[in-house]
């Protein structure tokens, strides 16, 4: 064998060995680079999942232990548990207060809360005198009827306005002069809840507008 073809042989197989080391190193590398590029994504990906599962357990927990709403007791106080009377009203007559609800403002958590009755102290079915019903206010603290003062009966109320919380007006007509003369000026009223009982100012009251007749509540 000649030296040259040696020499050609000796290069093709150094040459053929550098391509085999190239071509490994170069795949070491990229798996190396591939597993450190997996790593953290997996990381993340465990980190998320655990952070947003994590989440609605919380939340679950924060509603398990939310402690109910409570309401207040006075809230279980209707109209009927009031000791207001169905229907009628006993009085200083033979024959009771019938009648009937003309504006319900009952709040059995207010200091102050009312119910306007208009009746007549005659028999529910006695139209002659349902033609001229007399009006009464009844007033209520915390859902109880309050019976001190008792309730004064009026020819005729024409409106209730608040005064606060825990003050109501009361607007009043009279009957005028003849039987079928027009209704005149009544004045008004003031009740007010004040300290730990009812307070009824009268001082601008026209006498003629309350009927002087006794309700035992």
């Amino acid at each position: 064998m000649s030296h040259k073809l040696q020499r050609r042989i000796i290069a093709s197989s150094l040459s053929l060995v550098l391509a085999a080391f190239s071509t490994t190193g170069c795949t070491g590398e990229n798996h190396e680079d591939s597993a450190h590029s997996v790593s953290p994504t997996a990381d993340s990906l465990a980190s998320q999942t655990s952070k947003h599962s994590a989440e609605p357990a919380e939340s679950l927990t924060e509603k398990t232990t939310q402690s109910p709403s409570t309401k207040p007791e006075c809230t279980t106080e209707t109209l009927a548990t009031s000791g207001l009377p169905s229907g009628s009203i006993p009085s200083e007559h033979e024959t009771p207060y019938t009648y009937k609800i003309k504006e319900n403002k009952f709040d059995p958590c207010a200091d102050l809360s009312f119910v306007l009755l208009e009746g007549v102290f005659a028999a529910p079915s006695d139209t002659a005198a349902w033609e001229s019903p007399m009006s009464t206010v009844v007033f209520f603290h915390q859902g109880k009827v309050i019976y001190d003062p008792s309730p004064d009966v009026y020819a005729r109320v024409t409106e209730i306005t608040p005064r606060g919380n825990d003050s109501f007006t009361i607007k009043l007509k009279a009957p005028g002069p003849a039987l079928m003369s027009p209704w005149e000026d009544g004045g008004s009223v003031t009740a007010s809840w004040i300290g730990n009982g009812l307070k009824v100012d009268k001082s601008a009251l026209n006498p003629k507008a309350q009927i002087n007749s006794q309700l035992y509540l």
